[in-house]
């Protein structure tokens, strides 16, 4: 049993247990002016549940001229799980109940958990997709604490947006900014001891 006073570890999906999607594609196919503006008109809705997975492609196939099929083909090739930190998760839950907190669409992280057996890792999964709340909107971390019956002084979010760390700590939760695993894991020894 821990003494201290952390119970709950939340963690981030895309940039921190899987390398991220959507940025990478972009680099590929459009410039930084034009992909800023495709995350807040597609990526913004498809975080929220206000379109499916299926429509994102096809918005994004009449912006890029990629076919829909390529772009999900594409998007599902581009995970890389980081069983580094997925060891260190297993050890942690030992003492410590651990999340996903992800902004995503609710089939494309669901489909990814799937495939790669990755439910056994977490005690739960909140997806902005289906809570119709995203980071940073500080509503999103309080919907996640009180579904899991906690405070914010029992939690460490980790995320690689500072923008979500810094909402976490508007609402009480310490956060660690991800960067690689081995700084991570320093990191969070040290919040924890």
């Amino acid at each position: 049993m821990n003494t201290n006073k952390k119970s709950t570890l939340l963690f981030d999906f895309f940039g921190v247990i899987s390398t991220e999607i959507a940025p990478i594609w972009f680099e590929k196919h459009f410039d930084e002016e034009s992909a800023v503006k495709l995350k807040a008109d597609i990526f913004v809705p498809a975080d929220l549940g206000l379109i499916s997975e299926e429509e994102t492609y096809l918005k994004m196939q009449e912006l890029s001229r990629v076919p829909a099929e390529k772009i999900r083909e594409d998007f599902y090739a581009l995970v890389n799980i980081n069983y580094e930190l997925l060891d260190a998760i297993k050890a942690l839950r030992e003492r410590y109940k651990v999340y996903i907190i992800s902004n995503a669409s609710a089939s494309f992280l669901r489909n990814i958990l799937d495939t790669y057996s990755l439910y056994e890792y977490f005690d739960g999964v909140f997806i902005s997709a289906e809570m119709k709340l995203a980071k940073p909107d500080t509503k999103y971390f309080n919907f996640v604490l009180d579904s899991i019956k906690i405070s914010a002084s029992d939690a460490i979010m980790t995320d690689d947006n500072p923008n979500n760390v810094k909402a976490a700590s508007e609402v009480g939760i310490e956060g660690i900014v991800f960067k690689n695993t081995e700084d991570f894991i320093t990191k969070l020894y040290k919040a924890l001891n």
